[in-house]
């Protein structure tokens, strides 16, 4: 199967509705942790930061039928988070059945520091599992220093805080519920008959219009629910009629973490409208015993017409933009419940830093002539974001949570008629890059990208630079990782012509560069997109596509070389490709499926084709394989 996975940036904290399993119930597990945030110590919530110390108090509470499943389980540790150290150390963890009543455990702490703090409570609670249990800690701090994800509030159970400048003998408290996301809080559950192999759809992204025939990407996030970690899950797509089942092998969440998986290797095969359904039914090789494992889509609709979307992230930023930190994690939330965005930042606005490149000032100047007020800022696909609740006229908007998820999420919906495809080529020894970019508008029918002037625009990206960054603290981090910078745009500022032929079809000049000696090669990406260019007017630049490579190149087909130079085993006409006696052949398209094969002496008639870029392997007798790509 083809399929890949990324690692969340963030081990997640998990409200688990558990199946334990029957078959492992008199087995001592691993322990369990429940809570509700995703870990990111975020504290960007409107609560001010008093400059006097006060007594903050924050809690998560676990309904009755949740405690009924642990029941005869015990809680041995509390998990505490926090974003900076307490100003003072007056500290209380705490059990309560009731938070208007005292409560029934009380723990003094002598010590919490910044980030994760694990206690040992002195005496294990163990669940009774007939009341509903609310775990909390008791600080005293300047500042806003507790821990919430940054993520939409996901109940009202993950959020209960209080604040008072007394203690009130630590009995009764004036709690409420903030909406600046969940709460951090975890408790630790052991004993045997805590569930073993569990998992959860935590989100399931797939854009809305998707071609027919060929391969798109389903992004399922994967929650772990149980105690042992997750090696492998098979996974079931449904659409309609159309089944496709896969086990995903070789990944690792532990318990309570989460990661992105990707099907990419998913097709339909006539045009359709209806909801495509992703459920989770073996983890580890066992059934998955957790009960919330199934996710739906609202209506797809599956169209020869469309191309699968890559969705073009430009952010704008500085080292020296206090607030930049807090926006970078804004988006990364975002971010990671997708396969297919492409993260580009402009280090420009607020104040340019050691990564400013002129033509990022040049695009500052038209999309937001008001962005030197601040930072940070982003746009998507460089379109208006007002129709998700962006905070602009033009397509700069600013990151905030409550907005920048449906951003993403509509811009993933956004149809694409336009295929674009890298050809990289990297010499080692003089550092010589060159960049050749093919596109194919799907039916051939050029009027889908309806632009008064279309180009191309090709960027170099360079991940994992280390240099300083200002904090909102307004301290200075002497080693802030910067991804994403934007070090070179091989095209002209506003991109270079770009002009189909009658099928639809563009291949663009070679474009060649010498990479500077203290540019890491193995962080570089290329990043090329097809926009409408109108530098005079800042809605009329919209992203029509785009795609990303690394420097030197893959191509869609692991482990398969795109170095061939001959043909002497195949021909390729307009509209059939020849084989010889001594291989066979396989398509495939861009992405990577395939989609036509011969055997020896047979030819492949091409005419049924989609418009594109596709790859062609030849396999010979006597083993070893070349490729070539061509454009129908």
């Amino acid at each position: 199967m083809a399929n890949y996975y990324k690692s969340c940036i963030l081990c997640s904290v998990l409200f688990l509705s558990l199946h334990a399993s029957a078959a492992n119930s008199d087995s001592t597990t691993q322990p369990l942790i429940i809570g509700y945030g995703n870990g990111d110590l975020e504290t960007d919530v409107e609560m001010g930061e008093p400059s006097y110390p006060i007594y903050i108090r924050q809690a998560v509470e676990f309904p009755s039928t949740l405690m009924q499943k642990l029941s005869g389980n015990k809680i041995t540790h509390i998990r505490v988070p926090l974003a900076m150290e307490p100003s003072e150390q007056e500290n209380l963890i705490f059990l309560s059945h009731d938070l208007t009543a005292e409560p029934f455990y009380l723990q003094e702490v002598t010590n919490l520091s910044q980030g994760w703090n694990e206690i040992v409570l002195d005496n294990s609670y163990e669940i009774a599992g007939d009341k509903p249990l609310f775990i909390g800690v008791s600080i005293k701090s300047k500042g806003m220093i507790i821990s919430f994800d940054g993520e939409a509030t996901q109940n009202n159970l993950a959020n209960w805080l209080a604040f008072s400048q007394t203690d009130n003998g630590n009995t009764v408290w004036n709690w409420y519920h903030e909406t600046g996301g969940n709460l951090n809080l975890q408790a630790v559950v052991t004993g045997n008959n805590l569930p073993q192999d569990a998992a959860s759809v935590k989100s399931l992204n797939v854009g809305k219009c998707q071609p027919i025939d060929s391969s798109f990407p389903i992004d399922v996030e994967v929650r772990n629910m149980g105690a042992n970690s997750i090696n492998n899950i098979t996974i079931t797509c449904m659409f309609k009629d159309e089944k496709h089942t896969a086990t995903i092998d070789g990944i690792d969440i532990p318990s309570n973490g989460y990661q992105l998986v990707t099907i990419d290797d998913f097709a339909v095969s006539a045009k359709s409208i209806a909801p495509l359904s992703v459920s989770i039914d073996m983890v580890n090789g066992n059934p998955n015993t957790h009960s919330d494992h199934v996710a739906e889509t609202g209506n797809l609709i599956l169209n020869s017409n469309y191309v699968p979307r890559n969705i073009l992230l430009e952010q704008f930023s500085s080292q020296y933009c206090a607030n930049c930190p807090t926006g970078h994690a804004t988006i990364a939330r975002s971010v990671q419940k997708y396969s297919n965005v492409i993260w580009v930042t402009h280090h420009c606005g607020f104040a340019n830093d050691k990564f400013t490149i002129p033509q990022s000032s040049e695009y500052l100047k038209l999309f937001d002539s008001n962005i030197g007020t601040y930072n940070p800022a982003m746009m998507v696909n460089r379109t208006n974001m007002q129709k998700y609740g962006g905070s602009s006229s033009s397509p700069v908007t600013e990151p905030d949570r409550e907005t920048t998820p449906s951003i993403f999420a509509g811009e993933n919906d956004a149809p694409a008629y336009v295929a674009l495809d890298i050809d990289p080529a990297y010499n080692t020894a003089n550092r010589l890059l060159e960049v050749t970019v093919n596109a194919a508008i799907t039916q051939g029918n050029a009027s889908k990208i309806d632009g008064d002037n279309v180009r191309l625009f090709i960027f170099l990206v360079e991940d994992g630079l280390m240099a300083v960054q200002l904090n909102n603290r307004e301290e200075i981090l002497e080693s802030y990782r910067h991804d994403n910078v934007l070090r070179h745009i091989l095209t002209a500022t506003w991109g270079d012509a770009v002009e189909f032929d009658s099928d639809g079809n563009f291949s663009s000049a070679t474009y060649s560069y010498t990479l500077p000696t203290e540019w890491n090669r193995n962080n570089l990406r290329i990043v090329a997109f097809l926009a409408n260019s109108d530098p005079a007017t800042p809605n009329n630049n919209i992203v029509y596509n785009a795609a990303q490579t690394p420097v030197g190149g893959t191509s869609a087909i692991d482990g398969i070389s795109t170095d061939y130079n001959s043909q002497q085993y195949f021909s390729i006409t307009s509209n059939r490709i020849t084989t010889a006696a001594e291989c066979t052949i396989d398509i495939f398209s861009a992405n990577g499926s395939r989609v036509a094969h011969a055997d020896r002496c047979s030819d492949i008639d091409i005419n049924h084709l989609d418009h594109g870029v596709y790859i062609v392997r030849a396999t010979i007798d006597g083993g070893g394989t070349q490729t070539t790509k061509f454009i129908r």
